[in-house]
């Protein structure tokens, strides 16, 4: 708000990113979603307008919109800043739910990779959501024997590296 022109420049930068494909972003869009990201409210209308602009066929959008998800967490974490309370995470889970219930090698890839990257931004609570979901049992089966080579070694890593440790504390209490 004490910037001039805030309101202009983010109504035009939102009606860029509305208008161009998530493929075409040019970097200085990139580069400008990144300084907005220090109003981190922002990242809620960020992330609704690229997974909407992200049909689960097209490969390279999708792979696109998670690489440039994943630059926005990391951002606000680089900012010392928590991901906002009021952050939609219903919408984000069942972004990623239906990516990984896809079953694409490359775009289920992508987003055990995005988790790996980033489950370390999300709060607790969230995340202990999150983690409940894929370690399911079907799921946490599918994934960890997954017919593809590259989905079954991350979600390896992500179970071993990041998950384990999330509920570590949890098992040697009980």
């Amino acid at each position: 708000m004490d910037v001039p022109g805030y309101r202009t420049i983010l109504r035009t930068i939102l009606i860029e990113m509305k208008e161009r494909d998530v493929l075409n972003y040019p970097l200085a869009l990139v580069e400008a979603l990144d300084a907005m990201l220090a109003n981190d409210r922002l990242l809620n209308v960020f992330i609704y307008i690229a997974f909407n602009k992200s049909p689960v066929y097209d490969t390279p959008t999708v792979v696109s919109t998670l690489d440039l998800i994943k630059r926005w967490f990391l951002t606000i974490h680089h900012n010392n800043a928590l991901v906002p309370a009021s952050f939609d995470f219903t919408f984000f889970f069942k972004g990623i739910q239906i990516l990984i219930d896809f079953d694409h090698g490359v775009s289920s890839a992508k987003v055990i990779w995005l988790l790996y990257r980033t489950l370390h931004i999300i709060p607790s609570e969230q995340r202990t959501i999150l983690l409940k979901e894929i370690l399911k049992e079907n799921k946490f089966y599918d994934l960890f024997f997954h017919w593809s080579w590259n989905i079954r070694m991350l979600f390896h890593y992500l179970y071993f590296f990041q998950l384990h440790k999330s509920f570590a504390p949890k098992l040697e209490e009980s």
